[in-house]
């Protein structure tokens, strides 16, 4: 269940929200008005909130440096939590 959670969360926040803010800043600076700041400024730090939630609950739920993830493969989601401290 809290895996559900983690990797949908980090999918939204890094996978979406954060790379949507980067598109909409990268492509839409030359457009008049500033709505596409507004949406930036929006999707930036929510998107990089999300994705604390998400790392957050990996910390306080998972066994991330243990021996014993629960996940049946300990090698791969030890370097997985080394990659997410990192």
């Amino acid at each position: 269940q809290m895996v559900f959670w983690h990797g949908s969360l980090m999918i939204v926040g890094w996978g979406w929200m954060l790379p949507s803010g980067v598109v909409l800043a990268r492509f839409s600076k030359h457009r008049e008005g500033a709505l596409w700041f507004r949406f930036h400024r929006v999707l930036q730090p929510l998107g990089l909130a999300v994705a604390l939630v998400a790392w957050i609950v990996a910390l306080v739920k998972f066994h991330v440096f243990g021996s014993d993830n629960g996940g049946g493969d300990e090698g791969k989601a030890y370097y997985h939590g080394v990659v997410g401290i990192i």
